[in-house]
């Protein structure tokens, strides 16, 4: 088993009752763990505004063939970045 596999997401099957509405297909997803990852052949399937799963694209297709689909083969997906600081007076 490879690091890719070990994400730590469910398998599709034990998602069986949750359905996504999007599953976001780029061609590079950083996911926040491990470390230092970089996935290809791997999509995020996102339900009610957040991610269900992250996993491969095949078992995605096989899990969920009627979700809707955004291909982005030259994009990267990565966590959202918050810069929380201020520069407020008092």
């Amino acid at each position: 088993m490879t690091q890719a596999d070990q994400i730590g997401n469910p398998a599709p099957d034990q998602n069986a009752d949750l359905i996504p509405e999007l599953i976001i297909a780029p061609r590079w997803l950083i996911p926040v763990e491990p470390a230092n990852t970089v996935l290809t052949g791997h999509v995020a399937a996102i339900s009610g505004g957040k991610i269900l799963a992250i996993e491969k694209r095949e078992r995605a297709l096989t899990a969920w063939p009627d979700a809707e689909w955004l291909e982005r083969p030259e994009h990267v997906l990565i966590p959202g970045l918050i810069n929380a600081h201020t520069h407020a007076h008092r």
